[in-house]
């Protein structure tokens, strides 16, 4: 019985981790275009660029179409959240701080483990030196 139930148990593993294998290219597809949209906002910021509306919203309705596909629970309520916070914060920062936390989600759904990152760190990739201190200071 034992090597029954432990051999129907590392089937199922191998067949997950098969799954997982299977759909990375499509979820790591799908999530760039939330890299694409933070990138045009930056360039915004960075820049004083307007970002093309029209291309905006195309990269967004990609991003939840795809989210909706292949994003994790994890990420689907992360993004839920920052949508939702964003629309009601005055705060910067608190949003670009929401914004990070959406980007943890998708890197934890790809397999990266950023536990030790402190909050802000990912996003401020995308923001010049003033902007690192401000952010990660928080």
């Amino acid at each position: 019985m034992t090597i029954v139930i432990g051999g129907l148990f590392t089937h199922s593993q191998t067949m997950k981790r098969e799954i997982n294998a299977r759909h990375f290219q499509s979820k790591k597809d799908g999530y760039i275009h939330i890299i694409e949209i933070i990138v045009l906002l930056m360039m915004k910021e960075a820049f004083g660029e307007k970002p093309n509306e029209d291309q905006l919203m195309k990269k967004m309705i990609e991003f939840k179409k795809n989210l909706i596909i292949w994003g994790s629970r994890d990420v689907i309520k992360a993004w839920e959240e920052y949508e939702i916070d964003s629309q009601n914060s005055k705060d910067t920062t608190a949003s670009i701080l929401m914004l990070d936390s959406v980007l943890k989600e998708i890197r934890k759904d790809l397999g990266h483990s950023d536990h030790n990152m402190k909050a802000g760190s990912l996003v401020s990739v995308f923001l010049d030196t003033d902007g690192k201190r401000d952010i990660l200071r928080k």
